[in-house]
């Protein structure tokens, strides 16, 4: 799946001269606001994305683990990292 703007150099790499070669489907973002309802329907098995976007989504998921119950959060991050004391 591609996210970054057309005129990208690297994007324009993979999508236009490497994905007709290994013969890979490329899924492009129709619009930025539904770009993550876009990644769980496609499922990608690898992404291209500014570094905005991977802070963005990085931000997330903290927030998500953040407000998630210390079971939960404990599946996730072992509790020496998460400050969850035994």
């Amino acid at each position: 799946m591609a996210v970054l703007p057309l005129p990208w150099v690297i994007e324009q790499e993979f999508v236009i001269f490497q994905a007709p070669i290994a013969r890979v489907i490329v899924n492009m973002v129709e619009e930025q606001e539904s770009m993550m309802e876009d990644l769980r329907e496609i499922g990608p098995h690898s992404i291209l994305l500014a570094p905005r976007a991977w802070e963005t989504i990085a931000a997330d998921v903290r927030s998500r683990m953040m407000d998630s119950s210390r079971f939960k959060s404990m599946m996730v991050i072992p509790p020496k990292i998460s400050g969850v004391q035994k």
